[in-house]
């Protein structure tokens, strides 16, 4: 946030604002994100407009009547779905500025 009592050269930088991802996350809106579940736990959520698009590209993604997205895909299957659904999605443009960084999802 900036300080009105400083000039704008010398109010110190949002530190939020470079973190728009975590914005949106923070403002959830139920309506426009799905639950996904990995191994019959909760780990994040999905757009709801970027379900035709996974509908398309990740077969194995099944959406339950309640909503929540899920697969019985388990580890090296599941990581070999994920990696052929992010290729497909990369080499359409749908997927922007990603640096191949993979993320694990471990019990808590």
């Amino acid at each position: 946030m900036s300080d009105p009592r400083l000039p704008a050269s010398e109010t110190p930088p949002d530190p939020r604002r470079d973190f728009l991802a975590i914005d949106a996350a923070q403002r959830h809106d139920a309506a426009a994100r799905r639950p996904l579940h990995l191994g019959g736990r909760a780990v994040g959520s999905v757009a709801a407009g970027a379900l035709p698009v996974l509908r398309a590209h990740a077969p194995w993604l099944q959406e339950r009547e309640d909503g929540v997205l899920s697969t019985a895909l388990r580890d090296e299957a599941l990581d070999a779905a994920f990696a052929v659904t992010h290729a497909a999605l990369r080499e359409r443009g749908l997927i922007t500025d990603w640096r191949n960084e993979t993320y694990a999802v471990v019990p808590a």
